[in-house]
């Protein structure tokens, strides 16, 4: 499925029916990171905005 990035607005593929194909199966976030990001966006976040997360630490 086709999402738009929340953070970035860039268009990328999203797998939440098979998570272990989508790209955010890699990504490991910390138990902060991921409840910090589900409080300010409501739907799904590009890989590069996931790791941009990840970096800012």
């Amino acid at each position: 499925m086709q999402k738009t990035c929340q953070r970035c607005k860039q268009l990328f593929e999203c797998n939440m029916d098979k998570i272990t194909e989508c790209h955010c199966y890699s990504v490991i976030l910390s138990k902060t990171d991921s409840q910090n990001i589900k409080a300010i966006f409501e739907d799904c976040l590009c890989n590069k905005c996931l790791y941009l997360i990840i970096e800012k630490k």
